[in-house]
């Protein structure tokens, strides 16, 4: 999984997700408080472990894309982003 949508964010290590790291989901969970949710209480919040260094994150389901395309996630969470944005989330 990627993050996406978290703009002008530093890279490598940094206490920050950025949307060119990967993360592991580790759960999905609602009404979840997180500065890193662009839309809280509106979105499905990811619990996610950044892969190159084990920090965890709670970040929005709508910002996340899957790594390998055309894969059951990658499906899944686009059609969840696109939902997301046509029933009002943004």
């Amino acid at each position: 999984m990627r993050g996406h949508g978290h703009r002008g964010l530093c890279l490598g290590g940094a206490l920050r997700p950025s949307y060119r790291e990967r993360f592991e989901r580790l759960a999905i969970a609602i009404r979840v408080d997180s500065q890193w949710l662009m839309h809280p209480h509106k979105d499905l919040a990811a619990h996610v472990r950044r892969i190159s260094d084990g920090k965890e994150f709670r970040l929005g389901l709508s910002e996340i894309k899957a790594v390998a395309k055309g894969s059951p996630n990658h499906l899944l969470l686009d059609d969840y982003a696109i939902w997301f944005v046509n029933e009002g989330g943004l």
